[in-house]
C-alpha cells in the first residue's frame, strides 16, 4: 500500500517466508529457492561447513549422510530475513557395475580394484543372496582358471559367487579358500562361455575394498594313450612313466558297472562314470594268467580288462570286458589301486586295460603285470571262479 503523508510517499510490505525443495542424486543436492513475498539476497547453510548466496544453489558432499540445511531469506522489508531449516540426505550412487547385467569385463591376466562399500542386495547373486556385492564379467578361453582375492589391496572377509548367466544357478563359489579370509575358485573354463563373478561378503552386510585376479593357465595336453587306439604297449613287470593328467574321455566309451568296490566285475556302486581314462595293451602270456595292479601309482584308480579283435571294438561296443575292479585290498603302496585276475587268456593275443582316476584323480600310473597259475591265488577268470 503506498500511503502519502506531508508529500512523502512510502511502501508497505511484509517480511519474507524462507522455504526451499532438494532433489538428492548420489552425494549431489540441487536447492531451489520457494521462499514468499520476494526475497532479494539469500544465505544457504548446508550442514558441512559449506555456504552458498545464490539463489539457487547446487552442492556436493563430501561423504553420505543426513545433513541440516537452512536457508535465509531477506528482502527490503526484513534485513535479518526468515530462516527455514530441512534434514536432508544424501548417498554415494552405487557402483557402475553394482547389477549383474553392468558387469564389468575382466580378462586373463586382468587386476580389478574396488569397494562394495555402496553396493546394494537388490541384484544379489544366487551363490550369496544377502550379499552386498559387485560384479564382473569372464568370458571363457578353454583355459583352467583361477579367481581370487587374496591380493594385497582386499581388506574385508570376502565371498566369491561365479554364476554362467545373471539370475543362473550358482556355478562355483568360495568364501576362505584364499589366505585368511580372502576366497579363491578355480575351474576349467569353456571357451565362449559367459561367466558372472560377484565379489560380496560372507556375513552379507560387511564392506570393504578387494583386489580381484583372473589368471588363466593353458590345460595340459591329453596323454598319448588317452585314446583307445592309441594304447600304450604293456610288458611284464612294472610299467611306468604314464599318467592321466589331462586324459580324456572318449565317446562311447565302455563304463562298467557299479556292482562294488572290491568285486572283480564292476566299480564302486557310488561312482557315476568316468573321468579320465588312458589305455593299455597286454599280451596273453604263456600260461594264459596274469594278474594286474596299479600298486605305486599316485591317486585312487579303477581299471577294466576288456577282449577285442582291434580298438574299433569300442567305438561299436563290441569289446568285452573280462575283469574290473576299484579298489584292491590287498594294497602295497597305494591305497585304493586296483587289481584284476586274468586267467585262460590265449598266449599272444592282444587284450586292453582301461584305467580312470576315480573322482577325477590325476597324477602317475604304474601298472604291474605278473605272470602266475591258477595255483597261485586266482579266484576269477572270464567264464566265472577259477
Amino acid at each position: 500500500t503506498t500511503v502519502g503523508t506531508g508529500g512523502a510517499v512510502v511502501t508497505v510490505g511484509a517480511s519474507p517466508v524462507a522455504a526451499f525443495t532438494s532433489v538428492e542424486t548420489g552425494l549431489d543436492a540441487a536447492f531451489t529457492d520457494v521462499s514468499t513475498e520476494t526475497p532479494t539476497s539469500w544465505m544457504w547453510d548446508f550442514g558441512d561447513g559449506n555456504t552458498s548466496s545464490l539463489q539457487n544453489p547446487t552442492h556436493t558432499y563430501g561423504a553420505g549422510g543426513t545433513y541440516t540445511v537452512c536457508l535465509i531469506a531477506i528482502n527490503d522489508c526484513d534485513t535479518d530475513g526468515d530462516t527455514s531449516c530441512v534434514a536432508v540426505t544424501v548417498a554415494p550412487p552405487a557402483p557402475a557395475n553394482d547389477l549383474c547385467v553392468d558387469a564389468e569385463a575382466i580378462l586373463c591376466g586382468g587386476t580389478a580394484t574396488g569397494s562394495t562399500a555402496t553396493a546394494t542386495a537388490t541384484d544379489a547373486s544366487t551363490c550369496q543372496p544377502t550379499g552386498l556385492g559387485v560384479w564382473y564379467l569372464f568370458v571363457g578361453t578353454g583355459d583352467d582358471v583361477t579367481i581370487s582375492t587374496d591380493n594385497a589391496g582386499t581388506d574385508f572377509d570376502t565371498y566369491l559367487g561365479v554364476t554362467e548367466s545373471c539370475g543362473g544357478a550358482c556355478f562355483a563359489s568360495d568364501d576362505d579358500g584364499g589366505f585368511g579370509t580372502t576366497s579363491l575358485i578355480e575351474f576349467s573354463s569353456v571357451l565362449g562361455q559367459d561367466y558372472y563373478i560377484q565379489v560380496s561378503s560372507y556375513q552379507g552386510t560387511i564392506t570393504g575394498n578387494f583386489e580381484l585376479t583372473v589368471t588363466c593357465v593353458a590345460p595340459p595336453l591329453p596323454p598319448a594313450n588317452d585314446d583307445v587306439c592309441n594304447a600304450a604297449p604293456l610288458v611284464l613287470g612294472a610299467n611306468t612313466g604314464f599318467t592321466n593328467v589331462g586324459a580324456t574321455v572318449e565317446v562311447g566309451e565302455p563304463l562298467p558297472l557299479p556292482t562294488g568296490c572290491g568285486v572283480q566285475d564292476g566299480w564302486c556302486d557310488f561312482e557315476s562314470g568316468l573321468d579320465n581314462t588312458t589305455w593299455f595293451t597286454f599280451q596273453g602270456p604263456a600260461s594264459g594268467n596274469l594278474v594286474i595292479d596299479t600298486d605305486g601309482s599316485d591317486d585312487d584308480t579303477q581299471i577294466a580288462a576288456y577282449s577285442a579283435v582291434s580298438c574299433q571294438d569300442f567305438s561299436t561296443a563290441s569289446a568285452v570286458q573280462l575283469a574290473a575292479n576299484d579298489d584292491n585290498p590287498d594294497w602295497i603302496t597305494t591305497i585304493f589301486s586296483s587289481i584284476v585276475f586274468l586267467c585262460d587268456l590265449t598266449p599272444g593275443e592282444t587284450y586292453y586295460l582301461q584305467v580312470d582316476g576315480y573322482g577325477g584323480a590325476e597324477g602317475a600310473i604304474v601298472v604291474n603285470l605278473t605272470e602266475t597259475t591258477v595255483d597261485a591265488g586266482f579266484t576269477y577268470a572270464p567264464t566265472g571262479l577259477s
